[in-house]
C-alpha cells in the first residue's frame, strides 16, 4: 500500500469520528491561579481599593491629595500599606462584622477572593485562611482584608 493510502484510509477513518456537543447553561467562569501581568498604576490601586471597601467612586479630590502623598514618598509599598490602613480604619468602610467571618469562614473566604481578587480561592487557600483564622482568635475581618489588600495579586490586573 503507498504511503497516500494510508493517509487517505487515516482520513477517512478520522473524518467519521462522532463528535458530541455538550450544552451547558450560561455560567461565570473564574481562574482558581492569578495570572495577573499587569501592575497597576498608583491612581488605579487608590480608586479600585476605595471603591473595594466604600462601594463607591472615590471624590476627584481626595484621589488627587492620595496621588500627591504617593508622589512625595518614593516607597511604593509603605504607601500603599499606608492607604490601605487609612481605608481599613474609617468608620465608613463596608466591612462586614468579625462574627460574619468566624460563623462560614470558607464562605467568607469564598466571597472575599472575588470581591477582592476577581477569582475563587483555591482549596488549599481556602484550608490556609480556615486554619489561620480558627487558630488565632484575635484575627479580626480588618487583618483579613489588609493582607489580601496588600498582595502582590491585588497590586495587579
Amino acid at each position: 500500500m503507498s504511503l497516500a493510502g494510508v493517509f487517505t484510509g487515516l482520513f477517512l477513518l478520522l473524518s467519521c469520528v462522532h463528535q458530541t456537543t455538550y450544552h451547558l447553561p450560561d455560567t461565570t467562569l473564574y481562574e482558581y491561579t492569578a495570572n495577573k501581568p499587569r501592575l497597576k498604576t498608583d491612581a488605579q490601586f487608590i480608586s479600585i481599593a476605595y471603591t473595594d471597601l466604600f462601594g463607591r467612586a472615590i471624590p476627584p479630590m481626595e484621589l488627587e491629595q492620595i496621588k500627591n502623598i504617593f508622589l512625595s514618598q518614593g516607597d511604593v509599598t509603605l504607601n500603599y500599606d499606608g492607604y490601605i490602613s487609612y481605608l481599613l480604619e474609617r468608620a465608613d468602610s463596608l466591612l462586614p462584622p468579625d462574627s460574619l467571618m468566624r460563623a462560614d469562614i470558607e464562605s467568607f473566604t469564598e466571597r472575599l477572593y472575588l470581591a477582592l481578587l476577581n477569582r475563587r480561592p483555591g482549596q488549599y487557600e481556602i484550608f490556609n485562611m480556615a486554619t489561620v483564622i480558627r487558630n488565632n482568635p484575635d484575627i479580626k475581618v480588618r487583618d483579613v482584608y489588609f493582607a489580601l489588600m496588600t498582595s502582590e495579586e491585588y497590586k495587579r490586573y
